[in-house]
């Protein structure tokens, strides 16, 4: 008769410290001693790591004067932040930026981009101008929102959505007189 491996329920937070001794069904048990034991300490992590956007705001108009810039800070104390992604959506279009952190990319099928964490907790996303230029569509909207996970495995859920329009046009006034 053995253990089956019920311990209950975890904690998310508290460590865990666990030792194993195996015995065979030989008559009498075959015990190597100190070899036949085995321990591990764990710290259980069930929660998702904090995550947020800062930037662009919501409602916001851009350009391609500059390249686009989205970042916010994610933060997991526990088990440690592991990577952020961001989704990028053309609500028109309804397709999503594939490419690299402020390198070449373009719009297609459902896709998440990773973000640079270099400056963690502080991560940040950057379409070059010249993107905007050839992938970006006047006068549409985009949606921006991202989420984090951690090294345990656990994954926040999206941050709420925001929208961007990309406006590229130079303005027009008439002189009344």
């Amino acid at each position: 008769p053995g253990y089956d491996g019920s311990i209950g329920p975890l904690l998310s937070g508290t460590s865990y410290y666990i030792t194993v001794r195996a015995l065979d069904n030989a008559s009498p048990p075959n015990d190597e001693g100190l070899y036949s034991v085995r321990s591990v300490t764990f710290t259980y992590d069930s929660g998702a790591p904090a995550r947020f956007v800062q930037a662009p705001a919501d409602g916001m108009y851009f350009n391609n004067s500059i390249g686009l810039t989205i970042s916010g800070t994610a933060q997991d104390d526990l088990s440690g932040l592991q990577g952020v992604q961001v989704s990028v959506k053309d609500v028109t279009a309804t397709k999503w930026w594939t490419g690299t952190h402020n390198d070449i990319g373009s719009f297609d099928t459902l896709n998440y981009v990773t973000a640079d964490l270099s400056l963690n907790p502080t991560w940040q996303f950057i379409i070059p101008s010249g993107q905007l230029t050839q992938d970006f569509v006047h006068g549409r909207t985009y949606e921006i929102q991202a989420r984090a996970w951690d090294t345990s495995g656990s994954t926040s859920d999206f941050t709420a959505v925001r929208t961007i329009t990309y406006d590229n046009q130079v303005p027009t006034g008439t002189v009344i007189v």
